[in-house]
């Protein structure tokens, strides 16, 4: 065994010893901490420790301390709700001495609350001449309010701003166009009003500017376009109105404008969207504009998504949008196109299209029956909405051999953002690939015809909307092929024929509905066909089941009850009366209960099959005995 030398530890305790010094916080970081005016809600904060990085809550820099990167405070999200009560910020609370080294501020996702002036000025001093070296300053989702002062002018080193999510008011203030080194502007999903000043070309280093879902208005700057570093301009649902400056086609490091649910208008078409070369995202949906689609955009090789629905758009797709060869997400919804033979042909050719939203155009048009048209080997499309175009023929047999629905198909998982979409048939919000469900949608249309039985190919289908056109013959068993269907609307169509009973192999079924319709015969019992409420099954008189069975003796229970009502209002006979209400609570809870409750659904079922006739036949003569006594006094 080698000799063991007390030296030999010495390497070693001076890295321990280096690693812990630059992990630690100093004293003047920790009393920045305590002397934030915490409100805390139990459990208290934890924070006696000599370490303030240990805290929970809180994280250091690599540094531990205020050295040539600054002091950096960090509360963690969801480690416990904080209440910052910033009338109370003052010299006494905060020392100066300590701002003054403060460079990064993060204090996002928490519960803090208060007038937003107060965190910019105490007792007349600004946050920014206090600490100038503040680059980073970060309050969003929390809950304050008020208007933004002004000062923010003063943080000569400010690079990111961001206080979105909050409840604040107002313009914003003149001078923080003078905070000439801000890289990102964050303030989205407040109530800020105002305009945008023709100052905001003095942010010449300005990468991302995001102030959607608030009341800002007015017209874009003319010279906005001056903003050559310029990566993000997201702008949606605020009040801009005008036609958009000829500048705004000067921004080559753009990757994603979305300008979608505005005032803005214009001719479309004249936009010369080619200098773009970086753009990725493109969202102008929900405005005014007008004309065809610009031939322009066909040379922003790095789209990826287009959305111009809800537009005054017309014309027809041209063949020029297979040259985007990255292009996954297009929606083109409520718009006046035409032609849709040539849409599918073309679009089916875009190799990478996963979504392609085209409701409410090619309005009266027959939907295409030509095999070379729809040519679907090449497609990745896993969503299709056609909803609200009044087309006539035939379901095409041919969407059913699309691949992404017939087996698994590897999607594009890049982080960037889609445009936000909110589809009606499933109520949910998008804004990735990966998150869209894989839909064929074709309702409101004039279909006619049967379901065809190639149906049963789409493996991967999560939801399938047929409601609303003129869809005539059996529903074919194949459905129940698609073992990952999870929403299957079949409802106001010309269907007759008897309930497949394989499609109790739908296990993910969470929405169902094949109401005013021809059908006829027994719901599937011992299914969770039987746990959707009536209505999803109402409008075919021959259709019979415990639903029915159960919404006729509810029927007759509020006809005996009001019957009852009526005649013995000056009954005085309390016992009789609490017999009566006791059965009818006892009715309502127990087998309304079992009847909505879909948690209870399988187990229920189960037990139903040997013992629903046995109960209607008890119900049935119970309330008729009732009856006969009720008529009787």
């Amino acid at each position: 065994m080698p000799n063991f030398k007390p030296r030999d530890l010495l390497f070693p305790l001076v890295i321990f010893t280096l690693f812990y010094a630059n992990q630690a916080c100093n004293q003047m970081d920790r009393n920045s901490l305590l002397s934030l005016p915490f409100k805390t809600s139990s459990p208290p904060l934890n924070w006696s420790s000599i370490d303030c990085c240990q805290w929970e809550g809180i994280s250091c820099d690599r540094k531990g301390q205020s050295n040539t990167f600054g002091c950096l405070i960090k509360v963690s999200e969801g480690v416990y709700p904080l209440f910052l009560q910033t009338s109370h910020i003052s010299h006494t609370s905060i020392s100066p001495t300590i701002h003054f080294q403060l460079k990064i501020v993060d204090f996002s996702n928490n519960y803090l609350e208060g007038d937003i002036s107060s965190l910019f000025s105490t007792n007349g001093s600004s946050l920014c001449s206090n600490s100038p070296f503040i680059r980073f300053f970060d309050f969003s989702f929390n809950h304050y309010s008020g208007q933004i002062p002004s000062g923010l002018g003063r943080c000569s080193k400010l690079e990111i701003f961001r206080i979105g999510f909050n409840s604040l008011s107002g313009p914003l203030p003149l001078d923080i166009y003078s905070a000439t080194r801000l890289q990102e502007i964050s303030l989205p999903s407040n109530n800020l009003s105002g305009l945008i000043s023709d100052d905001i070309v003095k942010l010449t280093r300005l990468v991302k500017l995001e102030l959607y879902r608030n009341n800002i208005g007015g017209k874009l700057p003319s010279n906005i376009g001056k903003l050559s570093q310029l990566e993000h301009l997201v702008l949606h649902k605020n009040s801009f109105i005008g036609a958009l400056p000829p500048s705004l086609m000067n921004f080559t490091n753009l990757i994603k404008l979305n300008l979608a649910y505005n005032f803005f208008e214009g001719e479309i078409s004249t936009f010369n969207f080619s200098g773009l070369s970086q753009l990725a995202v493109l969202d102008l949906a929900a405005n005014n504009f007008t004309g065809n689609l610009p031939t322009s955009l066909y040379s922003c090789k790095s789209l990826r998504a287009i959305r111009l629905g809800r537009n005054r758009l017309e014309g027809e797709i041209q063949t020029n949008v297979v040259q985007l060869k990255f292009l996954s997400f297009l929606s083109l919804s409520d718009s006046g196109l035409t032609n849709i033979t040539k849409a599918i042909k073309i679009l089916m050719h875009c190799k990478a299209l996963n979504i392609l939203f085209l409701t409410s155009n090619f309005l009266q048009e027959a939907m295409p029956t030509d095999n070379s048209i729809l040519v679907m080997d090449s497609s990745k499309a896993l969503l299709l909405e056609l909803d609200d175009n009044l087309l006539s023929g035939e379901f095409p047999k041919e969407l059913c051999a699309l691949p992404a629905l017939v087996s698994p198909q590897p999607l594009d998982n890049t982080s960037l953002d889609f445009p936000i979409y909110v589809t009606e048939v499933v109520n949910e919000y998008y804004n990735s690939l990966s998150q869209f469900r894989r839909i064929i949608s074709v309702a409101n249309n004039s279909l006619n015809g049967s379901i065809p039985i190639e149906i049963g190919h789409l493996k991967q289908l999560q939801g399938l909307y047929l409601r609303n056109n003129k869809l005539s013959g059996k529903i074919p068993n194949q459905i129940s092929d698609l073992t990952n269907l999870e929403r299957l609307d079949l409802s106001t169509n010309q269907l007759t024929g008897e309930i497949p009973a394989s499609l109790a192999n739908l296990h993910f079924l969470n929405m169902f509905s094949i109401a005013s319709n021809k059908l006829h015969g027994p719901i599937p019992s011992g299914t969770q066909l039987q746990s959707f409420d009536a209505i999803n099954y109402e409008g075919n008189p021959g259709l019979c089941g415990l639903h029915f069975q159960i919404s006729a003796l509810i029927l007759l229970a509020t006809r005996v009850t009001m019957t009852f009502m009526m005649k013995k209002m000056d009954m005085q006979s309390h016992g009789f009366i609490s017999v009566v209400l006791g059965f009818i609570t006892g009715f309502w809870g127990v087998c309304g209960l079992l009847a909505i409750n879909n948690r209870w659904r399988f187990t229920y079922f189960r037990f139903m099959d040997d013992l629903q006739d046995r109960i209607y036949v008890k119900l049935v003569v119970s309330f008729r005995k009732l009856h006969r006594r009720l008529v009787k006094s």
